[in-house]
């Protein structure tokens, strides 16, 4: 499956560089992310409880986050077994670039998600797990979005 999409954010690009690489963030963002937690500057070990179709799957791995060119560009590399519900693997590469948004500083996200299955994931069929790839990327990018836009307007209300 792969999934290319670009969003705008009323953020200026250094804050959203800075919270698309906090661990913190990315653990509320994630659909079904129980904990996160920090191996190196790069490197988290990652639970996530997710249902696809008809299978409940429960992910232990790891994300790794490669080529990093702050604060422009970063790929993000999930690998996670599920038991018996099979083995996921993704990779979101992800572009950063300036840009003005309803008059103020902003930062156009674009990204591109290759994800592969296997096991008992991979017999459910392409469109069904593509389906719901997709909309675990729409949900994070739609929390990462008002969570970080959320906390700008809280800065700016404080500063105010």
């Amino acid at each position: 499956m792969q999934l290319t999409q670009v969003r705008d954010v009323p953020i200026p690009q250094d804050q959203v560089w800075a919270a698309i690489t906090d661990a913190r963030i990315l653990q509320a963002c994630i659909p079904g992310c129980d904990s996160l937690e920090r191996v190196s500057a790069i490197q988290y070990n990652i639970h996530v409880v997710t249902r696809i179709g008809p299978l409940n799957a429960t992910f232990n791995g790891e994300m790794r986050l490669e080529n990093m060119h702050p604060p422009d560009s970063y790929t993000l590399v999930a690998i996670g077994k599920g038991g018996v519900a099979g083995v996921a693997r993704g990779e979101a590469h992800l572009k950063l670039s300036p840009i003005e948004v309803d008059g103020q500083e902003g930062t156009r996200l674009s990204y591109t998600i290759n994800a592969v299955v296997g096991g008992k994931l991979a017999r459910l069929g392409s469109r069904l797990v593509d389906a719901v790839a997709m909309k675990m990327a729409n949900h994070f990018f739609e929390k990462f979005i008002l969570q970080i836009t959320a906390a700008r307007n809280k800065e700016l209300d404080q500063q105010n």
